[in-house]
């Protein structure tokens, strides 16, 4: 099964996001849109593991060492990968928790090393994406369009999510977790 790690976002925070991208969701309606449910930062794309495999991924999200504070964020500017040239995916980011979110991904990315699995050697830039751009044309100063809301949040878990592959899109599947504490009042 293809299987991934990652922090979900909040629901508050989807539908942020998605007010401050309809303008280019009109504009550009040909993009492949990532669901609203299927929002997330990405730690860690383990791609096709055997079950065996899956089981003691699925063990390590019982791990303390999983668990902290919730990650306090704020989503900052949109941008896309490649940063020059012709856009291939659509992301916004933050400006705030970003050193605490990549913390928690070197944590676990020593955790899993642990266990066999090669770091990404690509390293880690925390990003939620929000389009891929395909064979669409899409202008130069396209996110001109959007303006960054500054929404803050907390992150609140991090989920091992099977990735089915549908007609519709990648339905993601929660297959472990390892919540964080609560929010402080």
């Amino acid at each position: 099964m293809r299987v991934f790690a990652a922090l979900p976002l909040p629901a508050a925070a989807i539908a942020s996001i998605l007010e401050s991208l309809e303008p280019l969701r009109q504009k550009y309606p040909r993009l492949r849109w990532v669901n609203a449910d299927a929002m997330h930062v990405t730690l860690h794309f383990f791609g096709e593991v055997a079950e065996p495999r899956v089981q003691r991924l699925r063990g390590l999200f019982e791990r303390p060492v999983m668990r902290r504070r919730p990650l306090h964020v704020r989503l900052a500017a949109f941008g896309q990968f490649p940063p020059q040239g012709r856009a291939r995916v659509i992301w916004v980011g933050m400006d705030n928790g970003v050193d605490e979110v990549r913390e928690y991904w070197q944590q676990f990315e020593l955790l899993i090393a642990a266990e066999g699995w090669e770091r990404d050697p690509r390293g880690f830039s925390p990003h939620i994406t929000m389009a891929r751009v395909g064979s669409s044309f899409l202008e130069s100063d396209w996110e001109k369009a959007i303006k960054p809301s500054g929404l803050e949040f907390d992150l609140t878990e991090c989920v091992l999510f099977e990735s089915v592959l549908e007609r519709s899109g990648p339905k993601y599947l929660p297959l472990a977790r390892a919540p964080f504490e609560e929010a402080a009042s």
